[in-house]
């Protein structure tokens, strides 16, 4: 009787996609059954430490399931592999019982990093009328990514996901972006039987930088369905009156694939001096540009991709335009390289713009013409001399 019921567990996990079952210890009792330390990867990789499936013995039918200690490694390429999880885990047998999650963790395998994710959850029995509510939490606590999150929701009879997530505490540090104290609100749809949500993504964050540039009052707001991915980020330039950024993106279709960033400032030279006092209060020098560049007024900087020159798992590329007012100071076009954060590419301005730039960003004279530079600079601390 045991081994027959130990098979059945192991044939259930395997129909949740969850192969190499091994289960460590396996007892049953009056009250239902119990497998500790049960791994299904062939390295052992993943893992839950205990099962526990209230029973009713007479008519051979599971009560409530409860997982402690669950273990999932996740490969993340993009955020549609976030909602594969949920082939590895959704109860899609039985679904009419009451689940609970407890001191489980996924850890994401990201192209930026290893991340780590809490989640404990509860999914209860159907109502009458056979609505299932979702609760649960979910938080990490890293250096590069941190936050907490509360959720609610419900999966209906027909099997749709619907959930609502209140994120509160967030901070992000990965490459170039920073944001701190962020709080905001998702709302997520995943129609029955499919691994492609509907995502809607509300962020407010009080400051944060991007390429070393302090902003403050950010939002972000993220749309995601099946076919299209769209976002808008705007921001205020830490300090300095009228002075925005804007990071706006739309894949849909990948065809007409869009993203753009857009800074504007009414003067640079104030631009140049906050920025200063901010490396000044951080231990850090930094390099003033010459006259030309400091005293351009009503600058706007365009950097746009250019999905039509990109293949696959190359650098990404972009068009850049800067001008002040009505005059067009420096047009070019760039790659950047986002694994090592180096960028690469020509430029073409006025003699003037193009002779102060390379001076300060340190060019050597082999790269620079009378109106013409090629760019091969690393952005980490792009405005900071090397050392």
């Amino acid at each position: 009787m045991p081994a027959h019921i130990k098979k059945q567990v192991i044939h259930a996990l395997n129909d949740h996609g969850l192969t190499h079952v091994s289960i460590g210890n396996f007892s049953l009792s009056p009250a239902g059954i119990k497998a500790e330390n049960i791994r299904f990867h062939e390295q052992g990789i993943d893992r839950i430490q205990k099962l526990w499936i209230d029973m009713d013995w007479l008519s051979l039918q599971a009560r409530r399931v409860q997982i402690d200690g669950g273990e999932i490694a996740v490969l993340v390429q993009n955020p549609l592999d976030l909602f594969m999880l949920s082939k590895k885990l959704s109860p899609s047998a039985p679904r009419n019982i009451p689940w609970v999650i407890r001191n489980s963790h996924v850890d994401l395998s990201t192209p930026v990093g290893i991340y780590r994710v809490s989640i404990e959850a509860t999914l209860s029995a159907p109502d009458s009328d056979g609505l299932q509510k979702i609760t649960a939490t979910v938080e990490t606590a890293q250096y590069e990514i941190g936050f907490e999150s509360l959720w609610e929701g419900i999966i209906s009879p027909e099997g749709v996901i619907r959930l609502n997530g209140d994120i509160q505490g967030g901070h992000v540090k990965a490459g170039p972006a920073q944001m701190n104290r962020a709080t905001g609100w998702i709302n997520i749809v995943l129609p029955a039987g499919s691994h492609y949500p509907e995502i809607q993504t509300d962020i407010e964050s009080g400051s944060g930088k991007i390429f070393d540039i302090p902003l403050q009052d950010i939002r972000v707001i993220f749309s995601h369905g099946r076919d299209n991915i769209q976002w808008i980020t705007r921001a205020r330039l830490t300090a300095l009156e009228n002075a925005y950024l804007s990071l706006d993106g739309d894949l849909s279709p990948p065809e007409h694939e869009m993203s753009h960033i857009v800074l504007k400032i009414p003067e640079a030279e104030s631009f140049f001096s906050h920025v200063e006092t901010v490396y000044k209060k951080e231990g850090r020098s930094f390099i003033m540009p010459p006259a030309s560049l400091k005293g351009m007024k009503d600058v706007t900087l365009f950097v746009g991709l250019q999905p039509e020159r990109r293949f696959q798992g190359g650098p990404l590329p972009f068009e850049m335009r800067l001008s002040a007012g009505a005059n067009d100071k420096l047009r070019g076009n760039i790659l950047l390289y986002h694994n090592d954060l180096t960028l690469r590419g020509t430029a073409q301005g006025d003699e003037e713009t193009i002779q102060d730039l390379a001076t300060w960003i340190q060019l050597s004279p082999q790269k620079v013409g009378s109106d013409f530079l090629r760019l091969d600079q690393d952005l980490k601390g792009w405005m900071s001399p090397s050392d």
